[in-house]
């Protein structure tokens, strides 16, 4: 983060300096997950701030979609063995308005545009119980999908 604010609070050591950048955060990431405020919150030092502020960037962020359509790939260990299926199956139930997909961090990370339309390939993570999403798993901008899409048509 190179907001200026940000930058001159760091240096400040004192104990209403860390107050001043945990409420920066704060107000930087309004959406932030409950898990991941809790720990911003409890620190108390420059360098607890630091630690927490690593671990939450390298999290990702949590995008949330407006759906049009849903494409649905049943290969999971769950689904029924005797069911034909050639993981292009079309979702015959109702799709979801909106959909919430954690992004991931770094260089696997999406700069998703607000306003554009993507094809969202996702993950169900087991032990977070969250859908995700990154550039390996072949999310584009629609415009970009290209094959991908006439497949799925």
């Amino acid at each position: 983060m190179n907001d200026p604010e940000i930058v001159a609070l760091r240096k400040n050591e004192s104990e209403s300096g860390v107050a001043q950048l945990k409420e920066r955060y704060i107000h930087v990431l309004s959406d932030l997950p409950g898990q991941e405020r809790i720990h911003l919150q409890a620190a108390r030092t420059q360098e607890q701030l630091q630690t927490v502020m690593t671990w939450i960037l390298s999290e990702g962020t949590l995008v949330r979609f407006k759906v049009k359509t849903v494409f649905q790939n049943k290969n999971d260990s769950d689904s029924d063995p005797d069911k034909k299926n050639d993981g292009n199956d079309r979702e015959n139930t109702a799709s979801p308005k909106y959909l919430e997909v954690w992004n991931g961090a770094g260089g696997c990370g999406i700069a998703f545009q607000k306003g554009e339309t993507y094809l969202v390939y996702t993950t169900d993570d087991e032990e977070t119980d969250r859908l995700e999403t990154n550039v390996c798993h072949g999310t584009a901008r629609l415009s970009d999908a290209g094959e991908d899409l006439s497949d799925r048509l």
